[in-house]
């Protein structure tokens, strides 16, 4: 299988990339240059705004699964335009481009951030109030992939090890 990964570079996309390659798939990435992240060997990839994504890249992938999000800290606090290209911009054009690709599999990471932080434990069919700005963008992004034919998944927190802990690596 063919995979595109848009937002590559973060944590969740190094470890999703080794895992896919480990299983023969083909794996192509694009998203931002991180800190101390290489691609791993075999990896089609372009260092970029994921918000710049192209039909090219998406033409022939079986599946796509955009990890972009988050939001960049400045001086400690989230820049709200950063945080809205990678949480709207980005999966609203990279949802368009699938679609003009001929629709491939399409995978968003979202966040139960979506119910906000006081509602506890979530349900899938739980209504969505967030209370954050970042549960807020989420639910639009989900929007406007569910609109462009993808699926959304919502997690609650990822962690594990990194490469750097002990040579093992897990999400």
């Amino acid at each position: 299988m063919r995979v595109l990964i848009v937002g590559a570079y973060g944590y969740f996309g190094q470890a999703l990339m080794r895992r896919l390659l480990s299983l023969g798939h083909t794996v192509r990435a694009v998203g931002r240059a991180g800190v101390g992240a290489a691609w791993p060997p075999g990896v089609e990839a372009s260092i970029r705004e994921a918000s710049e994504i192209r039909v090219s890249e998406i033409a022939g992938v079986n599946a796509v699964v955009c990890l972009a999000g988050g939001g960049i800290r400045v001086g400690g606090e989230w820049d709200p335009i950063q945080a809205i290209r990678d949480n709207i911009v980005a999966p609203m054009r990279v949802g368009i481009a699938a679609r003009a690709a001929g629709g491939p599999r399409m995978i968003l990471a979202s966040s139960a951030y979506v119910y906000g932080l006081a509602t506890t434990p979530h349900r899938e069919g739980g209504s969505r109030r967030p209370d954050t700005l970042y549960g807020s963008l989420k639910v639009v992004a989900e929007a406007a992939w569910r609109a462009s034919g993808g699926m959304a998944i919502r997690f609650a927190n990822l962690y594990g090890l990194s490469v750097s802990d002990v040579g093992r690596d897990g999400v």
